[in-house]
């Protein structure tokens, strides 16, 4: 196993790497696109501004061959947050058009009574079915968000994870060797360890 987190220059990416060096999950973390052939896994983290990451992907030359990891070859990529936005067409927060693997785009979430924006801490997913990339949580689990784009629309034939902020959105998804989590597992204890390792295993 080789696992290949993406450096675009934004988000975490020391909690990132602590984790995975926790699961012993031998990785390399680099913003090289001549890296990306040799993984088993990638995983595509980001926070920040949509655009800024989107140019990253496309001057750095990491946008394709990401999209040949994933769609060509198959192989599991796992995007983060920001990382799971770029994943789809587009969203609200930006003008550029995303990697399109999947359909769909993240619209502003909207606050209400005490419910703010961003949507900021941990919260309960739920919704799921119990198998592959959230193998062992039972009905719900909290993990730790941090965000104001949500993904309202299920990624069809998808295995899908809800959390609910005013209105209910995607939280979670994993279509075949393809996965997205709007929330950061590096910083929802023992859960995103779980949801990493679960990862990892595909």
């Amino acid at each position: 196993m080789k696992v290949v987190v993406v450096d675009l220059g934004v988000g975490n990416i020391h909690s990132l790497s602590s984790a995975l060096g926790f699961l012993n999950a031998e990785h390399v973390v680099t913003a090289d696109p001549a890296v990306i052939p040799t993984a088993t896994h990638v995983i595509l983290p980001g926070v920040g501004a949509y655009d800024a990451a989107m140019t990253e992907m496309e001057t750095s030359g990491l946008a394709a061959p990401i999209m040949r990891h994933a769609c060509e070859h198959k192989k599991p990529v796992l995007g983060v947050c920001l990382g799971m936005q770029l994943l789809f067409q587009g969203s609200e927060e930006g003008k550029l058009r995303g990697l399109g693997i999947l359909s769909g785009a993240f619209v502003k979430l909207t606050s209400e009574g005490q419910l703010k924006v961003p949507h900021v801490g941990f919260a309960s997913v739920y919704g799921y079915r119990d198998l592959s990339l959230f193998q062992g949580f039972g009905a719900s689990s909290a993990f730790y968000f941090t965000h104001s784009y949500a993904l309202m629309t299920d990624p069809l034939g998808a295995n899908v994870a809800y959390c609910d902020h005013h209105r209910t959105f995607v939280a979670a998804f994993q279509k075949g060797n393809i996965c997205g989590a709007q929330f950061h597992p590096e910083k929802s204890q023992s859960n995103g360890l779980r949801l990493l390792a679960n990862f990892l295993e595909l």
